[in-house]
This record gives C-alpha cells, sequence and structure tokens, in this order.
C-alpha cells in the first residue's frame, strides 16, 4: 500500500505530456507508432508542395498510363496523376 501511494505522489511531479512521452520511449511500437503519425501530419501540411503534378488538371492524351517515372502511381482516367491525388487527398 505504501508504495503504491508512494508512486501516486511522484506521478503528481511530472506533467501528463512527459509521462505520456516516457511511456512511449519504453514501448518500441509506440515510437514506430508516433513516426508514422507525425509522417501524416507533415504530408497533410505541406502536402501541396509535395505533388509533382496538379491534382486536378485533367489531361486526356495522358489517361490510363500504368505507373512509370513520369507517374509513379499512373494516371486515372482523366489522365490525372495518381500519386498527387493521393498525397494531396
Amino acid at each position: 500500500m505504501a508504495s503504491k501511494e508512494k508512486k501516486e505522489k511522484n506521478l503528481g511531479r511530472y506533467s501528463t505530456f512527459s509521462v505520456v512521452l516516457r511511456r512511449i520511449r519504453k514501448n518500441k511500437g509506440g515510437v514506430i507508432g508516433l513516426f508514422i503519425v507525425l509522417f501524416y501530419i507533415i504530408v497533410s501540411i505541406f502536402g501541396p508542395m509535395l505533388s509533382p503534378y496538379d491534382p486536378n488538371e485533367s489531361n486526356f492524351d495522358e489517361s490510363l498510363i500504368p505507373p512509370s517515372k513520369q507517374h509513379w502511381f499512373g494516371t486515372d482516367l482523366h489522365g490525372r496523376d495518381v500519386l498527387s491525388r493521393v498525397i494531396v487527398g
């Protein structure tokens, strides 16, 4: 009982954020998950700057092109770059 009360007193000294960070650092899966979430946040903020083509620009001459060096994910029926649409979407 005394050790439980002592732990509760020690937890009061730290902020919730530091406790969460400490638990995540101990868990390898938590660290990987944190990096994945941070990656998605960065891509969502800078997505329009990262996309190689305008995601809404139609080019019917390039419709349904399979993946290549120019269009990594290929193009759709309207000739729009699928990678750009995935990044922005």
